[in-house]
């Protein structure tokens, strides 16, 4: 998941073309690496993201632990300040993070979910640090993305989930953090991954889509205006995978309706909207389609400047397997042509040694986050990659983005997402930390304050 809050509609093609046991031993470890490309071949279709995910649970796994061990960053840390009072500081915190105003007081509250202990927790910002609000939340729901909507009527955000060890479920929020599950539940058939509000008809009541985590495929449901839900049977959906790890949703075809970006073991789709009802059309001629299913782990629908065209964006893993003799793009920014009606390139820009020329489409990519970070009125966005750690970007609004710093501490396994948690008017950034079951104190949740001064350094 990658927005604070929903943006604005969003308008992309023009009209007259419509269209996110015990430890292994180092030698254990460097054999997985090695050999991830010839068990994925062997593995079963739901084993292969079981494998993807032990495999790419730390950079060790990828780089190999000389290697990770030697790692030096390139690029300097930035002067965001901590704000961390009455959070985690361990934990094995692999879900979704989310930020948003469950209170109304202008501060971005924080949810994050973590998978061997107890789930789901959420903390209202404050002005000294951060208060645990989910006792009325069940602990036993397991790890899951998280999306902050209105789902009954009463002006109040409410809280959406998709535990992977439960499903999808609504709780409603009282305007104060206090939490109460909506019955009946979500009726679904397998569990969800990720999971986002799309309209499907038009009413004021939010809808659902949500992406498979082992099988299933993209899942609809119209939501009935007190926070129920109901499965959508007869969506005429095209084929875009049986699992994926994000979905997002906007207007890319300026026909007003919501369509749907996913990325998913298919590769990175794009579903356009069409006719009456819940059909849409495949138009992602141009994306990738990694040779290995499921190495997209972020999407996201994006504007580099108030002003300008929608473009999509997706990052993910390289190909681990040194066989392969195609490659794909980890990390893009692509635009319709609505000439030749398919995606291209835009991204580009400057950085030291790889990044001379942007942002690296090789390296693997754990997550990314766009936001205005420097109040210049274009989008700026945070990278997640092993290689690299937490870079941070500054764009031009035109698809150029030049390399400025890092976020201290963290090594690229993160996920991340902005929001202004202190009533600044400045976004802030806020990352889960994630571990292993067998060290949970390398986990722990983080805040970095921004401001002015992060910029005039």
């Amino acid at each position: 998941m990658n927005d604070y809050l929903r943006r604005p509609a969003y308008t992309m093609f023009p009209t007259t073309h419509r269209s996110s046991s015990p430890r292994m031993h180092a030698v254990a470890t460097t054999i997985m690496t090695l050999g991830l490309g010839l068990l994925m071949a062997q593995c079963g279709d739901a084993d292969k993201q079981e494998a993807t995910n032990e495999a790419t649970g730390s950079p060790a796994a990828l780089l190999g632990e000389a290697q990770q061990q030697k790692r030096v960053f390139q690029l300097p840390v930035l002067g965001f300040k901590a704000f961390n009072k009455g959070l985690p500081t361990s934990g094995t915190w692999i879900g979704y993070p989310l930020l948003a105003d469950f209170n109304g007081d202008g501060r971005a509250d924080f949810v994050a979910s973590n998978r061997e202990e107890d789930g789901y927790h959420v903390y209202e910002a404050g002005d000294q640090g951060w208060t645990p609000r989910f006792k009325d939340i069940s602990r036993d729901l397991g790890y899951g993305p998280a999306i902050a909507g209105d789902v009954n009527g009463d002006s109040i955000l409410d809280l959406v989930i998709s535990a992977h060890l439960d499903g999808v479920r609504a709780y409603r929020n009282d305007g104060a953090l206090l939490w109460t599950l909506v019955e009946p539940r979500v009726s679904q058939h397998e569990l969800q991954l990720d999971v986002a509000f799309v309209d499907l008809d038009g009413d004021p009541h939010k809808d659902l889509v949500g992406i498979g985590h082992f099988k299933g495929g993209l899942n609809l449901w119209r939501g009935k205006g007190d926070g129920t839900y109901e499965l959508v049977v007869d969506a005429k959906v095209p084929e875009c995978g049986y699992m994926g790890r994000d979905v997002e949703t906007g207007d890319l075809d300026g026909d007003g309706r919501d369509d749907i970006l996913v990325g998913g073991n298919a590769g990175l789709k794009v579903l356009l909207r069409r006719g009456e009802g819940t059909t849409f059309e495949d138009v992602s001629k141009g994306l990738p389609v990694p040779s290995i299913g499921n190495t997209i782990y972020s999407v996201a629908i994006l504007r580099l400047k108030p002003d300008g065209p929608v473009h999509i964006s997706s990052a993910g893993l390289s190909d681990p397997d040194p066989r392969a003799t195609t490659k794909h793009a980890t990390f893009g920014i692509w635009r319709f042509d609505a000439d030749t009606q398919e995606w291209i390139h835009v991204d580009k820009g400057s950085g030291p040694g790889v990044l001379a020329n942007g942002p690296s489409r090789e390296q693997n990519h754990r997550a990314m986050c766009f936001a205005d970070l420097d109040r210049d009125g274009k989008e700026d966005m945070v990278l997640m990659t092993l290689e690299e750690g937490a870079s941070v970007w500054l764009g031009d609004g035109e698809g150029s983005f030049r390399a400025v710093g890092r976020l201290d501490g963290l090594i690229g396994k993160n996920r991340v997402v902005a929001g202004d948690v202190n009533k600044d008017g400045w976004l802030d950034l806020a990352v889960t930390v994630p571990a292993g079951k067998d060290n949970p104190e390398d986990g722990g949740l983080r805040v970095f304050l921004n401001g002015e001064a992060v910029w005039k350094q």
